[in-house]
């Protein structure tokens, strides 16, 4: 079985295909923001840009 490696640029480029599908599929927008901002969140975990924090709204706002 072969594996397949992915840069975080590539993988947010599927992202947006992943949103264009869900968009095609009548999802509605708050179904299309949870799915794709939780892709997205984990994405910047891969890339080390962002770190789990309880309550990240506290973090961001120190």
């Amino acid at each position: 079985m072969s594996e397949k490696s992915w840069t975080v640029e590539q993988l947010r480029a599927e992202v947006e295909r992943y949103e264009r599908a869900i968009r095609q599929a009548d999802m509605t927008e708050d179904t299309v923001q949870s799915y794709v901002s939780r892709a997205n969140r984990f994405i910047s975990w891969l890339g080390h840009d962002w770190k789990p924090y309880r309550n990240e709204y506290q973090h961001l706002h120190k």
